[in-house]
């Protein structure tokens, strides 16, 4: 593989990791809220950790190459810590990317913000 592809593997490969990190410590806090659990909230925190899990691959993936200059402490542009620290964060601020998006699509468009 040319490194540029070995680097977007790396950083995906840790992404999973922060993604299994968030993961973990999302069903932790769901079995340790006080509340009685349900099956139901166990399904819906294991598809939780899987789209986190997903999410911070692929954001990795795409995006880190791009990130990776604009991190201003050197330690932090490694692969590794890049990719796991966008893992630990794609699934939670999605919502956010997603509504950006939409905002910048309609003025694009001639629309308002809702």
């Amino acid at each position: 593989m040319p490194p540029d592809d070995m680097t977007r593997v790396t950083l995906s490969l840790s992404a999973l990791a922060g993604g299994m990190v968030w993961g973990l410590y999302h069903l932790g806090t769901t079995l340790l809220a006080g509340q009685p659990v349900h099956r139901q909230d166990l399904v819906l925190a294991g598809v939780n950790i899987t789209c986190a899990i997903a999410m911070g691959g692929l954001v990795a993936f795409f995006f880190g190459p791009t990130l990776a200059p604009m991190i201003p402490v050197a330690g932090l542009r490694d692969p590794h810590a890049l990719g796991f620290g966008i893992g630990a964060v794609a699934w939670e601020l999605a919502p956010l990317a997603y509504r950006w998006a939409r905002i910048l699509a309609e003025r694009k468009a001639g629309g308002g913000a809702p």
